[in-house]
């Protein structure tokens, strides 16, 4: 038989839930881009420019071993990456920031791309406070679409905890009224 106020319950019930799932949509999101979304901002607005060299040019392994392996040390990033670490070589950069020591960036080029090809030198931004926080000039705008997508996530994330915290205390304040009948 039907009844109007748990049918009304289960919509409240059912408001929380869907919710909830979408805030987990976003939190896993914001997992996904958090670093590289931080180092975009932090080496567009604080950052620094040197000129540095590249020492070691690796090859992406072409053994599915190997690929496993590295998607076994590091899976956030070969997922988000998948075809840059399936074909995309390794590159080790050094560069020395002027008032400091000698430092290294490691950089997974994606195919196609001409960095450290012809032996010129490659423009690394760093962050002066700590210079292991660096990546190659060319390459620094890839990272603006996860900028973006952090941004999204976070103001979607304020919007759906409001709204998951409106649609709970209604649906407590429903179920305690409930009670009285």
């Amino acid at each position: 038989m039907f009844n109007p106020k748990e049918a009304a319950d289960d919509s409240r019930a059912l408001n929380v839930v869907i919710l909830f799932f979408a805030s987990l949509v976003v939190v896993i999101s914001i997992g996904l881009h958090f670093d590289s979304a931080m180092k975009y901002w932090l080496l567009t607005r604080f950052g620094e420019t040197a000129s540095g060299t590249i020492v070691r040019v690796s090859s992406a392994p072409k053994n599915p071993d190997a690929v496993r392996e590295l998607a076994r040390q590091n899976p956030r990033n070969y997922l988000k990456n998948r075809q840059a670490w399936v074909s995309g070589d390794s590159l080790l950069i050094e560069f020395q920031p002027p008032d400091g020591a000698l430092e290294y960036v490691r950089f997974k080029r994606p195919p196609g791309s001409n960095i450290g090809q012809g032996g010129k030198d490659v423009q690394v931004v760093y962050l002066p406070i700590n210079p292991r926080i660096a990546h190659p000039e060319d390459h620094l705008s890839d990272f603006a679409l996860d900028s973006k997508i952090m941004i999204g996530s976070l103001i979607a994330g304020m919007i759906f905890f409001w709204l998951f915290i409106e649609a709970y205390v209604e649906w407590n304040r429903f179920r305690k009224n409930m009670r009285r009948y």
